[in-house]
C-alpha cells in the first residue's frame, strides 16, 4: 500500500511538471495523430528539397520505406514527450523497485507500473485512468 502511494505521488507530482497531453498512445485522436504524420513528413520532404545551408543536397529521393521508419522514430520522440505512459519516470528510483534493464536504461511509466503490479501478484491492477491538472487561474486540463 505504501508502494503504491510513493506511486501515485511521484506520478502526480510528474504530471505538474510535464503536463502530458495524453495518457496513453491509444487515447491520441486518430485524426492528431495522422495529423502530425503529415507535417512530419512534409518537414522531412521539404528537408530534403532544400537542406540547412553546410548540408550537401542529394539528388536521390528517400525510399518510402525508409520515410516510414523515420515517421516511426518522430512519432515515438513525440510519444516520449507528450503521453504520460510512454514518458521516463523521473521518480522510479525512488520507489524501492527492482533495477531491471528495462528500468535501468529508461524507467517509462507504463513499465514501472507492470513491475508494481508484477510486485504484488496481481496483472493488469495497476493501470493509469485518468489525470487531469488544476491550477489557480487556468482551465482544468486532461
Amino acid at each position: 500500500r505504501a508502494l503504491l502511494q510513493k506511486c501515485a505521488r511521484a506520478l502526480a507530482m510528474q504530471v505538474v511538471a510535464v503536463t502530458p497531453k495524453y495518457l496513453t498512445v491509444s487515447s491520441i485522436p486518430p485524426e492528431v495523430a495522422e495529423s502530425e504524420k503529415q507535417i512530419l513528413r512534409a518537414a522531412m520532404l521539404a528537408q530534403q528539397e532544400n537542406p540547412p545551408p553546410g548540408t550537401p543536397k542529394s539528388n536521390k529521393l528517400l525510399d518510402e520505406k525508409i520515410i516510414e521508419r523515420m515517421l516511426e522514430g518522430k512519432m515515438r520522440k513525440m510519444y516520449e514527450e507528450e503521453v504520460l505512459a510512454c514518458m521516463e519516470f523521473y521518480s522510479a528510483g525512488q520507489l524501492g523497485l527492482e533495477e531491471t534493464e528495462e528500468i535501468k536504461k529508461s524507467p517509462k511509466v507504463a513499465d514501472v507500473l507492470k513491475q508494481i503490479e508484477t510486485k504484488f501478484g496481481t496483472p493488469g491492477s495497476c493501470q493509469l485512468h485518468d489525470f487531469a491538472l488544476l491550477g489557480i487561474g487556468m482551465p482544468a486540463t486532461r
